[in-house]
């Protein structure tokens, strides 16, 4: 999916800010990172093996274990980083009850 006509909501700007997450990283995780559906949501991972190549080596490292959680319509809800977000993130109930 390419990172377009994304709404961007107050809570997810102000995370992003007090995170360090920059729009360059929404945009690169959006782009090369990994997709998971869960509870009616879109994340999207950047994992250092899908941006190995793309992204200078340089910022591997800063761009890496980035996760930005778009809803349905396409608004970006949260962002943040988290070293084991791809195993935490599978094992999340497929609904939110």
């Amino acid at each position: 999916m390419e990172a377009q006509n994304i709404q961007i909501t107050s809570h997810a700007r102000k995370r992003a800010a007090q995170r360090g997450i920059s729009i360059d990283m929404i945009v690169a995780a959006i782009n090369y990172g990994q997709l998971i559906y869960k509870q009616g949501l879109r994340y999207y991972i950047c994992l250092e093996k899908n941006i190995l190549g793309i992204l200078p080596p340089s910022l591997i490292d800063h761009y890496k274990n980035t996760v930005i959680i778009l809803s349905t319509e396409n608004e970006l809800i949260t962002c943040y980083k988290n070293e084991n977000a791809l195993s935490k993130i599978k094992r999340k109930a497929k609904r939110v009850h």
